[in-house]
């Protein structure tokens, strides 16, 4: 069944009204459904000039219905004046991340709101802005040779006016080679800019456009995944350790202070040692298989808010094979096992991986 990870920013002008739809973001369904529903449109009401409960209902009412009741994101962060939510979806991710964008806008017109996701079989990436009361969507096929185009239009359409820092996309990865395509010019740019046209099924009803693989593949993972976590907290509190002089006897104490705050399920805890900019491919053993992923910040705290729980039974062992220190930079070669239970399929997963 696959999977679709679904990242969510917004920012308004007026620093009150983003700070209550953050709010609003962050209200968790620990009551009943009708007690939630009421808070949710109570709190987007505060929001609206007008008919804010009614926007909110008729929100809820197509995921209720549709997709059972209420999600869960799986993260809430703030960066250079956004908000980012994260989600992780199933079949009907696209959709989910549609809706949410145009309830935002709906909610706020004319506010900053855009989302990008991305599905873990094929490489696919989405791509939805709000620009003028009308949605925009693309897709794309990243590393099919024509990744040089869709890096000069798609990403550069969808991050036009994102503060330096803030970057989706598998394409963000890895440089660009003469293999991927010609570049854009700006002149080509600007012409393809000239033929957006809003996306049309957005208007359709969601029984129209999403099946029943789709709801159970959304409510599982959202119900299973995220319901037992907290999304308030946006960021270690505590520093990492000052690196401007490298030795081996720190880069062991980093490596020690993951250990320790993965034996306390810290998520924010191992994040603080990693840099927003890092990339790479992830190579692991899992159950004999041997299994690649693209790694990226995102995709990594992801993953560990997604396993890193008590009732996954975490448990992680990790060796430090060897330490190259050469001109500030230290390369570290390591050894690590990883055990817990699948929150969507409830199978223990054993993982091995050799990083460096």
């Amino acid at each position: 069944m696959s999977e679709i990870s679904v990242a969510v920013y917004f920012k308004h002008d007026e620093p009150a009204t983003h700070q209550k739809l953050v709010q609003l973001f962050e209200l968790s369904e620990d009551d009943e459904a009708d007690s939630f529903n009421e808070r949710f449109c109570a709190a987007a009401d505060s929001l609206a000039d007008e008919n804010g409960a009614e926007i909110a209902h008729a929100y809820l009412q197509d995921l209720s219905e549709n997709l059972r009741e209420g999600f869960y994101p799986e993260d809430i962060e703030s960066s250079k004046g956004f908000c980012i939510v994260s989600f992780l979806c199933g079949g009907g991710g696209d959709r989910f991340a549609a809706r949410t964008v145009r309830f935002v806008d709906a909610l706020c017109p004319g506010i900053r709101v855009q989302a990008w996701g991305m599905g873990d079989d094929d490489p696919w990436e989405f791509w939805f802005r709000r620009i003028d009361g009308q949605t925009i969507r693309f897709d794309n096929e990243p590393y099919d040779g024509n990744d040089k185009r869709a890096f000069g239009t798609i990403y550069r359409w969808w991050h036009d006016g994102l503060p330096d820092g803030l970057k989706e996309g598998m394409l963000n990865d890895e440089p660009l080679d003469d293999e991927d395509g010609p570049d854009v010019t700006d002149e080509e740019y600007q012409k393809w800019l000239e033929g957006i046209e809003p996306t049309s099924d957005l208007e359709q009803s969601a029984e129209e456009v999403v099946g029943e693989e789709m709801v159970e593949a959304l409510t599982g993972l959202l119900g299973s995944l995220f319901s037992g976590g907290s999304s308030k907290k946006r960021g270690p509190d505590p520093k990492a350790f000052d690196a401007s002089e490298m030795t081996e006897e720190t880069v062991r104490a980093v490596f020690e202070d993951i250990d320790q705050q993965e034996s306390q399920q810290s998520v924010d805890g191992v994040m603080k040692h990693m840099s927003r900019d890092m990339k790479g491919t992830m190579i692991n053993q899992m159950n004999g298989k041997e299994v690649k992923s693209k790694l990226t910040y995102s995709l990594y705290r992801m993953a560990l808010k997604m396993v890193m729980r008590t009732d996954t039974g975490f448990q992680s062992d990790q060796e430090i094979q060897s330490i190259d220190i050469d001109d500030g930079v230290a390369r570290v070669k390591s050894k690590a096992k990883m055990r817990y239970k699948d929150p969507a399929s409830g199978d223990v997963v054993d993982t091995n991986s050799l990083g460096r």
